[in-house]
């Protein structure tokens, strides 16, 4: 009778929302998190979703981003610097 690995267990992210997928799996792995964002793209749809917006821990925007674009992001749990 062939083995049976275990069955996999999701990950999940820092505020322990469950995440899969080929995405979650390498953000995962890294110890933290970081993407850039300029104010353009806050709070747009895209055709080609990587994962949640808390597959991250950070979001670095431009200075000039307006509060009203990076609350829905902050609500979600990740920080959001400006640079």
């Amino acid at each position: 009778m062939p083995m049976r690995s275990p069955k996999r267990q999701p990950y999940r992210n820092h505020l322990n929302t469950r995440i899969d997928g080929p995405s979650a799996r390498f953000a995962a792995r890294g110890a933290e998190t970081v993407a850039l964002a300029s104010s353009s793209k806050m709070n747009t749809a895209s055709r080609f979703v990587i994962g949640a917006i808390t597959l991250a821990q950070t979001i670095v925007v431009e200075k000039k981003t307006s509060a009203e674009l990076t609350k829905p992001t902050e609500a979600a749990g990740v920080t959001v610097v400006r640079a």
